[in-house]
């Protein structure tokens, strides 16, 4: 096929203050009074690769084009505050962590499920919670 080499799944994760103003999604606040920056981490996925990589990150406009581009090509953003800052911690080009394996594979289940949902003009699954402490693997791996 065509789209073999092609990643499955950008997935955009959007760090997001929820309390901040709805237009404004924000992930950390300066010290110096200004608006909270945003942040934004794009994770991408190949088959037979190990683990989703982090294709794109950053702050302030960045994280706002990453998310413009995920809007532009119908890739739903997930916000998540505390996922985005163990992501942004990831090299670029670099494969997620272990820690965050079961976390990552919920929000791509996740995805799958909304796309099937869309196509069969169902509504759209719950996201996950990806706010639950983060343990270990487990396993040996």
């Amino acid at each position: 096929m065509a789209n073999e080499n092609k990643p499955r799944l950008p997935l955009p994760v959007n760090a997001v203050d929820k309390s901040a103003r709805p237009t404004l999604p924000t992930a950390s606040a300066e010290q110096d009074g200004r608006r909270p920056l945003q942040s934004a981490v794009a994770l991408a996925y190949r088959e037979g690769e190990s683990a989703p990589k982090v294709v794109a990150k950053g702050r302030g406009l960045v994280a706002e084009q990453i998310i413009a581009v995920a809007a532009e090509h119908g890739v739903f953003v997930h916000e998540s505050k505390e996922l985005v800052s163990l992501l942004m911690d990831v090299d670029l080009d670099g494969q997620i962590p272990p820690l965050l394996y079961r976390t990552i594979a919920e929000l791509l289940a996740w995805l799958y499920h909304i796309e099937e949902a869309q196509k069969a003009g169902q509504p759209l699954p719950p996201a996950p919670d990806t706010s639950a402490p983060l343990t270990e693997p487990t396993g040996g791996h």
